[in-house]
């Protein structure tokens, strides 16, 4: 179960059915991320279990969706080789020990959320000249430029780094497995972030494939159950992520979901500062 848990955490829920959707969705739209999702999530539950790690949170998939997450990246950034797999073993294993200390460094205060995945997804990417990864051929701006009324749902599908509307629709299904309420909000926060990016004229075939809206979607699951002032909160935080992610792309970097984790980040601390402004806002 702790591996369904695991999948189920990439969209920052506990649940085992969520899990098997994402997991049928990986399977059908690309068996190359379910295998690097399924290699990581694994690789991170068996070093939390040998580190004895805390049970309790190894059940609720807290070790393993940051592995999931890295092997999802390397696979979608780069082939599927020996070399690849392996990678994302030994990457997986650093994962989880990073995630643990960062999880002793941050506290109960809050969470460190994909910071984990982020990190070592980008040194991974630093260290490619010397790993002799082979890359993906990605699609070009012409290709990728496709907009639709099924845009607006591009974002969901994003988060486990599939560009395809059916996919979207099934991770759509799946977090309203959890609350009906958090998937209209999760598709308003993905639509509002699409809005955002084409008013501030950014890259179009970002925004049609939906790479300026999945940040959007993590925020907007963290904040609908935190905040009284949902509507408030999520604009602002979709704004934020998209600036984010605005940013990253700037520094010709892979933003991944660090927009999500600022974002989340920086309201904490502004709570903290001015917790008159957030009386019901809780990390």
């Amino acid at each position: 179960m702790s591996y369904l848990h695991g999948l189920s955490q990439i969209f920052l829920l506990s649940n085992p059915v969520i899990g098997v959707v994402i997991a049928i969705t990986l399977g059908v739209f690309s068996p190359s991320l379910l295998l690097g999702c399924l290699l990581g999530a694994t690789t991170g539950v068996i070093t939390a279990s040998l580190m004895k790690l805390d049970k309790h949170k190894i059940d609720l998939g807290l070790f393993g969706y940051n592995p999931a997450l890295l092997g999802m990246a390397i696979l979608t950034f780069y082939e599927v080789t020996p070399t690849a797999c392996i990678l994302i073993v030994l990457a997986s294993i650093f994962t989880t020990l990073i995630t643990h200390r960062i999880t002793a460094i941050l506290g109960q205060k809050i969470p460190p959320y994909t910071s984990p995945y982020i990190l070592a997804t980008w040194l991974v990417i630093l260290l490619n000249p010397y790993l002799n990864l082979v890359p993906v051929n990605a699609l070009t701006s012409e290709q990728a430029i496709a907009f639709s009324p099924f845009t607006t749902f591009k974002g969901l599908g994003q988060v486990i780094f599939l560009d395809n509307v059916f996919a979207s629709l099934l991770c759509l299904m799946a977090i309203t497995i959890h609350s009906f309420r958090m998937a209209i909000w999760a598709v308003f926060a993905s639509g509002l972030s699409v809005f955002f990016a084409l008013s501030f004229g950014l890259e179009q075939a970002g925004i049609a494939q939906g790479l300026y809206s999945y940040n959007a979607v993590l925020v907007c699951i963290v904040l609908v159950e935190k905040c009284q002032s949902k509507l408030m909160m999520i604009t602002l935080g979709s704004l934020m992520s998209v600036l984010i992610t605005h940013g990253f792309s700037l520094l010709s970097l892979p933003a991944l979901t660090a927009p999500f984790v600022m974002t989340i980040w920086i309201i904490h601390w502004l709570k903290m500062l001015y917790r008159p402004i957030f009386p019901q806002f809780t990390l």
